[in-house]
């Protein structure tokens, strides 16, 4: 059964890719009408899964100093844009 899901369809994109998109799109949309945390996390750890398949890390070092850069990376971030903005980003009770 899944085998069938591997074909190609056209190029590089295969039926499973073209059922992941629309799973996809289904829990953003939903997350766009409903304000829900649980909804946001199952979108992180999808997002989380999906760069541990595309990376292909070969050890757990690179893994580990990846991490360490995205981490600093959406600190720094986080730190410049809470001075620039005029409302904090994640202001929501305002």
């Amino acid at each position: 059964m899944f085998r069938k899901l591997r074909v190609e369809v056209y190029k590089i994109v295969r039926y499973c890719d073209l059922v992941s998109l629309f799973i996809s799109l289904a829990i953003v949309a939903v997350s766009v009408f409903v304000e829900n945390w649980v909804l946001y996390n199952l979108i992180g750890i999808c997002i989380c899964v999906a760069c541990i398949k595309l990376f292909h890390f070969c050890s757990l070092k690179e893994a580990y100093i990846f991490m360490g850069l995205v981490v600093l990376t959406i600190s720094v971030i986080t730190i410049i844009s809470h001075y620039i903005l005029e409302r904090s980003y994640n202001d929501y009770a305002t």
